[in-house]
């Protein structure tokens, strides 16, 4: 929203320069009437009668040449028009993108948790397998201590992911502009293999984005807005 009034603004400043090659026209009326006593201006004697007057005018302001500041003018702010609407599709791109940054941060969390929990399992079915071997004494009571130290530690991380995973749906939902929903579950599919098979090459990534994002043409119609 923000993009788009600058770019309103920026529309207003062009018409109001493009406005300036517009000759300025004023028309003046003037009419009124005296009706009474009054001093006749050419003999100055008192008199009393009705006078009618009117005065017009009518003037006109033509800029013929300035310098070619108005023209300067014109190109600049059509230049700042331009870089303002690449700026907005700029801000779209960049909505568009945390969206998929703070999603795809959601399921990486996700994961880490899948992971800890699996570790946490494990770490539970060895303690069990220690606490029988404790008990027939074939096993050191400190190692017992060091599978429940492990253990705690494994559940302050599974606590921690959770907390990570809650974090990142907030910031997910707080981009999208949504109210936070607990029942909404996040799933990310497989990527195709024929697009992992056809992924283009960095450097045509970078040339293509020379030429047709609208970061780069926004730096450009700034740069010519500031000659």
């Amino acid at each position: 929203k923000d993009a788009n009034y600058q770019t309103s603004i920026s529309k207003i400043t062009l018409q109001q320069a493009q406005s300036q090659r517009l000759p300025n026209i004023n028309i003046n009326l003037n009419q009124g009437t005296n009706t009474g006593r009054s001093i006749d201006p050419f003999s100055n004697q008192f008199i009393d009668q009705t006078i009618r007057f009117g005065n017009y005018g009518l003037g006109l302001d033509f800029n013929i040449f300035n310098g070619l500041q108005t023209s300067n003018t014109i190109k600049r702010n059509n230049a700042t028009l331009q870089a303002s609407e690449k700026e907005m599709a700029s801000t779209k791109n960049l909505v568009a993108l945390t969206v998929i940054r703070n999603f795809l941060q959601v399921i990486s969390n996700q994961e880490i948790a899948k992971a800890i929990e699996l570790q946490l399992a494990a770490t539970r079915e060895q303690l069990s397998v220690a606490n029988k071997k404790v008990e027939a004494g074939v096993l050191a009571a400190s190692q017992l201590a060091d599978l429940n130290a492990q253990l705690a530690t494994e559940l302050l991380n599974l606590a921690n992911a959770k907390n990570s995973i809650e974090l990142a749906k907030l910031d997910l939902f707080f981009t999208m502009n949504y109210q936070r929903n607990e029942v909404v579950s996040f799933k990310a599919d497989e990527p195709l293999a024929d697009a992992i098979a056809n992924a283009p090459d960095a450097n045509a990534v970078y040339e293509a984005a020379l030429k047709f994002l609208p970061d780069v043409q926004t730096l450009e119609q700034k740069k010519r807005s500031a000659l």
